[in-house]
């Protein structure tokens, strides 16, 4: 392939059928000749021979792609979309279409990662960035990636078991009528249950307030009275460590010494006369 310069052009003079192949697929969405010849490598000149039957032949069935200005695109001299683009949207400024393209192709897997969620960090170890690196890339997210990502790290900050759904108007309205003077975990479980009872049907919601205090009173009762069901591994004394499930018999550690037992008493008989 002939490669040389010519008035400050460089790249291939001559278009192969692969690199106009290209051309082809990208022509309907390419933003100029110069991104096209830069994506295909070939130059400039030699582009715009190549892409101007498939033009003409657009044109000619109205699928020709439009410039801002509302001329057809790749029209020769400049327009106030073409310096808007210059000026805005160049893909990295300081560097030529070429090489923002490579920059942009680099840029993709990173931001890619970033959506995933992980912290940056691991994603730093996973693509070989240098530290504190892969922050930087924020900047090329979208409002809406932006947005997605912070929301990621909440949820990766505060797991969803740990939160407590207060955002549920009718729960925080149950937690607003149990009584100041339950302990925490029972408060949970007063609040648990009449949640449940609204959801099934027992409890009307207008009747929360008249009727907080009754579940207050059973869940003491149920939990933290005398009288009601201890766990079995609760401390027997407050002086020791032993709890209710020692006292538990386990059926398989007995069953070593009653086949011992059972061995006494064999050999016992075997050793008396007519046994």
């Amino acid at each position: 392939m002939a490669k040389r310069i010519l008035n400050g052009q460089s790249g291939a003079s001559r278009v192969t059928p692969e690199m106009l192949a290209v051309m082809v697929e990208h022509l309907p969405t390419v933003g100029s000749l110069r991104d096209l010849a830069a994506i295909t490598g070939a130059r400039l000149d030699a582009v715009r021979r190549a892409v101007a039957p498939f033009l003409a032949a657009m044109k000619a069935n109205g699928t020709h792609p439009q410039c801002g200005c509302g001329k057809d695109r790749f029209h020769p001299y400049g327009c106030v979309d073409s310096e808007r683009k210059a000026t805005y949207s160049t893909p990295i400024r300081g560097l030529s279409t070429a090489d923002a393209l490579v920059a942009i192709a680099k840029r993709g897997p990173i931001i890619d990662a970033i959506m995933t969620g992980d912290p940056f960090s691991t994603i730093e170890q996973r693509l070989n960035l240098p530290h504190k690196s892969a922050r930087k890339y924020l900047i090329h997210l979208s409002p809406d990636q932006l947005a997605q990502r912070k929301r990621m790290e909440r949820d990766r900050a505060e797991p969803v078991g740990n939160k407590r759904p207060f955002g549920d108007a009718l729960y925080a309205r149950i937690s607003a009528a149990v009584p100041g003077w339950v302990s925490g975990p029972t408060r949970d479980d007063i609040i648990s249950e009449m949640y449940l009872a609204t959801q099934e049907g027992t409890l009307r919601p207008a009747d929360i307030e008249a009727n907080a205090r009754r579940f207050a009173l059973a869940a003491i009762a149920m939990w933290e009275s005398k009288f009601s069901p201890r766990s079995i591994d609760a401390p027997m004394f407050d002086d020791g460590k032993r709890t209710l499930a020692d006292m538990i018999p386990d059926p398989a550690a007995l069953a070593a010494f009653e086949a011992l037992d059972d061995l006494r008493v064999g050999r016992g008989c075997n050793a008396m006369e007519g046994c």
